[in-house]
């Protein structure tokens, strides 16, 4: 499958690439080696930088891009535990500063950053108050901002029956999804062109079969009327646990 996802090992990586770029254009001998500490006397011959953080976060939602979550998962870590803190260390910080914000972990794995891992696990409910923190907190609240939008943007712009009437504009949530798996969290509107009355939703499902899957009615459709009534509607959440959720 055509997926892009963070190099376990950057340096090892990093030198095989330059080995065989100079194998093919200079004859260039020998093994290349990646010094952990850059020495005073070296001269810079390139800088590549990323994008703002804030940039790439908003392209890893909207997107559902799986190389851009691992590789800030082990840099989390990084910046917690040192630059050579791998997945393991970007899982503990993750599942700390969420425990700060009062989400109890756990009973929780984290595995990768991506969730492609079936080693993952995570509830409902903690997806739930992760989203209730999101909408607490003002310097979270642009993460709602950039979230795809159903029939609009990102990975809700095409996906049925988000494109189309009464989901379209009024569903932004995080998509995630394997083979057998369809996981929805976000927000949703019973008005697609305002904001108020917005209602909090995880959806997990595990073991569904493909064939029955595209003759299932959606989860929001069923819902919409109520909202579009402004009737109260609890926040839903299937409350088992799951493996692969991103």
């Amino acid at each position: 499958m055509p997926l892009a996802i963070a190099v376990n090992d950057p340096s090892r990586y990093a030198a095989d690439v330059v080995s065989a770029i100079y194998q093919q254009q200079f004859a260039f001998k020998g093994p290349v080696s990646i010094a952990t500490d850059i020495p005073p006397a070296a001269t810079l011959l390139f800088d590549n930088r990323s994008e703002p953080l804030s940039q790439l976060i908003s392209e890893m939602l909207l997107d559902s891009d799986n190389l851009i979550a691992d590789t800030l998962l082990k840099q989390a870590g990084q910046q917690r535990f040192g630059k050579h803190a791998g997945f393991a260390a970007g899982s503990r910080t993750v599942k700390e500063t969420l425990e700060q914000f009062g989400i109890s972990m756990s009973s929780s794995n984290i595995a990768d950053g991506s969730g492609l891992s079936r080693y993952n696990l995570l509830s409902a409910r903690q997806l739930a108050q992760l989203l209730q923190q999101i909408q607490r907190r003002p310097a979270l609240q642009w993460l709602t901002e950039v979230l795809p939008k159903a029939g609009i943007s990102g990975t809700l712009q095409y996906k049925r029956p988000f494109n189309r009437s009464p989901l379209r504009g009024a569903v932004v949530a995080k998509t995630g999804s394997m083979s057998g798996v369809q996981n929805l969290a976000g927000f949703l509107s019973g008005d697609a062109t305002h904001d108020k009355n917005r209602y909090l939703f995880v959806v997990l499902e595990n073991g569904l079969n493909p064939q029955a899957e595209k003759h299932k009615r959606s989860f929001m459709a069923a819902v919409m009327p109520a909202l579009q009534q402004h009737l109260p509607v609890e926040p839903a959440a299937a409350l088992s646990q799951q493996k692969g959720a991103r």
